[in-house]
């Protein structure tokens, strides 16, 4: 399931990036990240993906990655003058 839900996050961000240099201050982002990778660079850190164990229950994981797919990543946030909003 946590992979599944990894790449369904990891998708989203991908397209909200090209939304990053929009006039709602979300380009700070980008400043932000391309800072903070500079830095890792300069320490000579690199990060990685860690790889965790083999798959052993090919059902268990189909369930997961099924179970996934129905987290419901779009859930409104109440806001204080609105009532409520959806995350975009």
């Amino acid at each position: 399931m946590a992979v599944r839900i990894n790449e369904r996050l990891s998708s989203m961000a991908a397209a909200a990036e090209g939304r990053a240099t929009t006039a709602c201050g979300t380009a700070l982002v980008v400043v932000k990240n391309a800072i903070v990778e500079d830095a890792f660079g300069k320490l000579g850190m690199h990060l990685r993906i860690h790889q965790g164990p083999p798959i052993t229950d090919p059902t268990a994981y189909r369930a997961g990655r099924s179970a996934g797919d129905d987290v419901n990543l779009n859930r409104p946030l109440p806001q204080p003058d609105t009532g409520v909003a959806a995350l975009d």
